[in-house]
Formats: structure tokens, C-alpha cells, sequence
């Protein structure tokens, strides 16, 4: 496998990253009739950037190639832009590669680490690995959305040893190859799903993103080098400082402003004192209709909050809490709202886009004004992508690419009138991750499967598991039932408490559930999290094979050199016959001691790091199911 320097050089001289299909003709054919730049600066003591324009003498088409390097992780980001500079219509444009490139194995050994996407399944963000034989190829694609069901925007390649991690950024349709030869090498790809089109004079389209890191030693250290590139330089940063995700506390919309705050205080007078209050779907149209019918009015529903929704963030702000609420921006219907006003700009009767600029800025004023007048600070917002089909043949592509470039700006003019602002990204769960959304957003919601209240905890260890690897920063949400075992099933660098339910505006003097509430565990659980929560943004290591078999353990450890300490949690599902497990740690210090406490005993003992690492933890769990959090810390 060739050095990323060596890689990189080749890469911005002679031989790019990409290529496309121009007027018939491959790039890497024509690049030699072609006028080019290059340019490169230091934008600080680890990043470059570099840019590269190649221009077509004869048409006026202009490519320009912007790149990111990070010198401290030998990682590479860029994208490219086509501007038609003439005056005519340019060639036809297609199959745009944002990713083309070749490895080279001298063992011939091609393995690639990838992921399913979320589907609302209990397998959602399962890792998957596949052995690219010689003369083989694996195709890994998704459909509306960028991490939808099938696959999963990031992937690792191993060639014994050394290799790439690579992340795409689209949020829409897209598709990824590898395909061997019958020696040393194969080629990776990533594009959009398909471009077939031409540009207009003046026009401008942009490519998906890629970010593409070279490794070589040890695949989990590789992994968590990519985790680290992520949470320095791909995360948001709130008013400029460090992201970290608020505990959550969850109601549905569709319940009354006095019901609302009652919940505020109630987490607050009961000592479990939550970060931000979520309000969900339903707080806005007509009492009794369904709430993706009241997903189409963003103006709150008289007979529930007659005061708008300020008197509910404003309880929330006096308790110490940030203010969540959940919207659909581009969702419409006949005759109601904007799609009364403005029926041209509907695409089904159910949506409109992000591709069109006056209903773009509609959404941008509209969710602007929701978020200043409601005393927002966290926006959530769901909803499935949908553009006009393209209807001229040689214009194929050209609606998607217009979406997204209106999605994209959408959230930056969102995060730049409110600095402070956090984006819940939920796209019918976890279903748009992506490089260019985790720029922008926080996953708090990471799959619908956990709609259901009594979901198995089964689900939300798997999506912690498999998520893991590629995306540092996430949130994960509790069963209603109140245990032990689905608390910390949630466990992650976010924590959506799922307890309360669409019922609660009922009241908890009338309901059972709350009359039986285990406030003494609740506070417990919330307690023990405060204190292990910190590690989860650290270094991630599995320590048991990813399964949701129920007659299995699964476990994990994530650790913080910088703190000299971490978390191992361990989960005995409930049909395991196995009542002990042996589980060695990784990243300590073989010399030094660790202060090792069991949260459930109470008990701290004193352990050599090579004993952790060698021989690791003797673990007991009793019940079925059974769980247990323990931290270490460097002595």
C-alpha cells in the first residue's frame, strides 16, 4: 500500500481523484488539452488547503478541485465544482466519480469493513465485512437518503495491515464499488447515483464530498485516529466550543402547555435533572388530526398552547434546561399554510424543495422565526427528501444535486443567525448521516425502531456498536420501562430518556406507571451516566463480536488517554447460559496501576495495566438479562 504522501502527490500532479465523462470522453484522457492551476496554503499548523482548477480551452467548462489536507491524521477531504464559463451550453457531463482511486495490496488481500444503514430494524448500523477476491467486485449503495436501510456512508479498506478509511458526503442517493483485478490492486469508487446532464452558461453544480484517511498498523487504532479526525474537525461547535450532547428529556407534541411544564418540573423536584426538554410531532395544527397531518402548520395548536410555546421553553429555561422542538420543514399540504400561498412550489401534494430558492427561503425564514420565537435552542428536524423528477434526459441528476445544495444551505444560514444552535438530525431516525450532515448535526434519534416504547434494548447495544466506528458523537434512548439493564443499554456520548409516553398529559396522579416509578433507581442510573458519559467521546474498542443473538454477552470499553481513564460496559442478554466472561482491555498503560470500580458492588480494587490487557476482567453477571458499567483510572 502506497504512503499517503506518496498517494497525495501523485494525486494533486498528475493523476486526481476523480473523473467524470466529458462530451464522451474520460477526463484522465483529456486532462492534457486542458489549462491548470494549482494553489496551495496553510491554513493552520496541522490543515492545507489545495486548490486545483482545470478549464477547458474549447468549452469554457471549469473544474475546480478543493482540498483539505490534514497532515496530522494523513487524511485528504475535497470536492469539486463544474462552472460553465462560456457562453453556449457545455457537452454532456456524466458519471461523475468524487472518488476514483486504486490501491495496491502486496499480500493481494482486500478486505472491506462497511455497515448496514437504519431501517427501523433491530439490526440497524450492523457491522459488515467482505473479502474482495481477485476478479470480484462489492457494490455498497443507499436510496433517498444517505444512510437509509442498505448501507452506510463510511467504510474502512484493509490490506494487511494498512489501508483507507473513507467517508461520503451526500445525503441523498449514492453508491460506492470495489472492484479487483486479477493482481495487486483494486479500484474504489463513490458517486452520486447517476449525472447525466449539461450546464447552462453561468451555471454551477457541486460533487459529494469525500474524506479519505490512510492507515497503517493496527485497524481499531485506525478507527479511532478516524474518530478523533472527526470529533476535531467534523463536529458542530456551538458558539465555538466543544459539543456536548445535552441528557434529554422526551414528550410528545400533542399535549398541553400546562402538562408540559408540569414534566419540566417534575424531572427537576424529583433530583433527575435533565439538560434539554424535547418536544416531539404534534404540537402544531388541529387537535385530532394525525401528527404527520399537523406536520404541514408550524404554528402551534391553540387548544394546547394558546401562549405559543415560550411559556414552555421559558420553564424550561428557568430549570436549568435547553428547549427542543421538532419540526418538518418541507412538509406541506393542499390548501394548507404555504402550499395555500404558493401551490407552485408543491412537488407532490405532500412536499416541497430544498432545490428551489424561493421556497427554500421560505423554509429559512419560517424555521428562523420558529426558532426565535419559541426560545429554541436545539432543532430537530425530520422528514424524507424529495425533488422533481428529472424530466429532460440530458439533465439527469440535476434536481438532486439542486436539493441538497439547498438542504446543505438551509442548515448553514440556520447555524449562522443562531451560533448557539444545535441540529437534531432525524430523517425517520438515523436515516441522513452522513459527512455533510455530522458537520451540521447531532444524531440524537439514531433509529425509528425505538418508536416503540417497549423496544428491545437489543436494538439500541447494536446501534451503539456499530455506529461507533465511524461516527463519534451520537445519542442513545431508554426503554419507558425504567431498568437497569435498558438504561444502560443507552449509554452514549447522548442519552434520550424514553420514560415518559404519549399518555403523559394525563397526568401522573392518574396513571399507574407513575404511581410505580422507581425514583431511587432513576436517580441512580442518571447519576452513574453523569459519571461515565465523558469517556464515550474518547476511543471506542469492542471486546466481544457484534451480535443481536439473544443467548450472547456483548461488551465494550471506550477510553480517554487524555484522562487516563475509561468505561467498560457489559450486557448478558436474556437467554445466555453463560454466567461469567473474561474481557481484555486495550490502550492502557502496561505499566501503570488502575483504580478499577464496579458501579452495581461498590467495590474499587487496584489492577496492573498488563493484567487488564492480558488477562482482563472476570465478570459476573447473575440475571438474565444482566448488565454492568465499570470504570478505571490510571493511578
Amino acid at each position: 500500500m502506497e504512503t499517503f504522501s506518496r498517494w497525495l502527490n501523485t494525486r494533486l500532479d498528475s493523476d486526481p481523484p476523480f473523473t467524470f465523462t466529458y462530451g464522451g470522453a474520460g477526463f484522465k484522457d483529456i486532462i492534457k488539452t486542458w489549462a491548470i492551476s494549482r494553489a496551495t496554503t496553510q491554513i493552520d499548523t496541522h490543515r492545507k488547503k489545495h486548490i486545483i482548477t482545470y478549464t477547458d480551452p474549447k468549452t469554457g467548462l471549469e473544474v475546480l478541485f478543493e482540498g483539505t489536507e490534514y497532515t496530522d491524521f494523513s487524511a485528504l477531504e475535497w470536492i469539486m465544482y463544474f462552472t460553465n464559463k462560456g457562453t453556449v451550453n457545455t457537452p454532456i457531463i456524466e458519471n461523475i466519480l468524487a472518488l476514483d482511486t486504486l490501491l495496491g495490496s502486496e499480500t493481494g488481500k482486500f478486505v472491506v469493513h462497511h455497515a448496514k444503514g437504519s431501517d427501523s430494524k433491530i439490526y440497524d448500523f450492523q457491522p459488515l465485512t467482505d473479502t474482495i477476491s481477485a476478479g470480484k467486485q462489492l457494490k455498497i449503495c443507499t436510496n433517498t437518503r444517505s444512510s437509509s436501510a442498505q448501507s452506510f456512508p463510511f467504510f474502512t479498506v484493509d490490506t494487511n495491515e494498512a489501508g483507507i478509511i473513507a467517508g461520503i458526503g451526500w445525503s441523498g442517493f449514492w453508491e460506492a464499488e470495489f472492484i479487483r483485478d486479477n493482481a495487486k490492486s483494486m479500484q474504489v469508487t463513490a458517486k452520486m447515483n447517476s449525472t447525466h446532464l449539461f450546464l447552462y452558461p453561468g451555471e454551477i453544480i457541486r460533487t459529494p464530498s469525500i474524506v479519505l484517511m490512510f492507515w497503517e498498523g493496527n485497524r481499531m487504532h485506525a478507527q479511532n485516529r478516524w474518530r478523533k479526525l472527526l470529533r476535531d474537525y467534523y463536529s458542530p461547535r456551538p458558539n465555538g466550543k466543544t459539543l456536548e450532547v445535552p441528557l434529554c428529556g422526551t414528550n410528545w407534541g400533542a399535549a398541553t402547555e400546562e402538562a408540559q411544564i408540569k414534566l419540566i418540573n417534575w424531572y427537576a423536584d424529583n433530583n433527575m435533572e435533565i439538560e434539554c426538554f424535547w418536544i416531539d410531532a404534534g404540537w402544531s395544527g388541529k387537535t385530532g388530526d394525525s401528527w404527520p397531518v399537523t406536520a404541514a402548520s408550524r404554528i402551534p395548536n391553540p387548544e394546547y398552547y394558546p401562549n405559543g410555546l415560550k411559556p414552555v421553553s421559558d420553564a424550561a429555561h428557568k430549570r436549568g434546561n435547553k428547549f427542543l422542538l421538532w419540526a418538518w420543514p418541507n412538509r406541506v399540504l393542499p390548501g394548507v399554510e404555504v402550499a395555500a400561498e404558493h401551490p407552485e412550489w408543491t412537488i407532490t401534494e405532500e412536499t416541497i424543495d430544498h432545490g428551489n430558492p424561493e421556497a427554500n427561503a421560505w423554509m429559512i425564514e419560517t424555521i428562523s422565526k420558529l426558532i426565535k420565537d419559541h426560545g429554541v435552542d436545539l432543532f430537530r428536524q425530520d422528514g424524507i427528501p424529495y425533488y422533481p423528477k428529472d424530466d429532460n434526459p440530458d439533465r439527469v441528476g440535476i434536481n438532486q444535486i439542486r436539493h441538497f445544495e439547498g438542504f446543505y444551505a438551509f442548515w448553514d444560514e440556520l447555524l449562522r443567525r443562531y451560533p448557539g444552535l444545535i441540529i437534531d438530525n432525524c430523517a425517520g431516525g438515523g436515516r441522513k448521516v452522513d459527512l455533510e450532515t455530522i458537520k451540521r448535526s447531532v444524531v440524537f434519534w439514531r433509529s425509528d425502531f425505538q418508536c416503540y416504547q417497549q423496544f428491545d434494548p437489543i436494538g439500541v447495544q447494536g446501534q451503539a456498536y456499530g455506529l461507533s466506528f465511524w461516527v463519534p458523537i451520537s445519542a442513545g434512548c431508554t426503554t419507558r420501562a425504567l431498568t437497569k439493564y435498558g438504561c444502560r443499554s443507552a449509554y452514549s456520548p447522548g442519552l434520550v430518556l424514553g420514560w415518559t409516553g404519549p399518555d403523559v398529559w394525563k397526568g401522573f396522579e392518574n396513571d399507574d406507571y407513575w404511581k410505580n416509578f422507581d425514583y431511587e433507581l432513576a436517580r441512580k442510573l442518571l447519576a452513574e451516566y453523569r459519571e461515565v458519559r465523558k469517556y464515550f467521546y474518547g476511543d471506542y474498542y469492542p471486546l466481544t463480536p457484534y451480535s443481536i443473538n439473544r443467548d450472547v454477552w456483548l461488551a465494550w470499553q471506550f477510553d480517554r488517554p487524555d484522562l487516563d481513564g475509561g468505561v467498560v460496559q457489559i450486557f448478558r442478554r436474556d437467554e445466555s447460559p453463560y454466567r461469567t466472561a473474561q474481557l481484555k482491555l486495550f490502550g492502557l498503560d502496561p505499566e501503570a496501576e488502575y483504580e478499577v470500580k464496579d458501579f452495581d458492588t461498590a467495590i474499587v480494587k487496584r489492577i496492573a495495566g498488563k493484567d487488564l490487557m492480558a488477562t482482563g476482567l472476570d465478570i459476573t453477571l447473575t440475571e438474565m438479562p444482566d448488565s454492568k458499567v465499570i470504570v478505571y483510572k490510571k493511578i
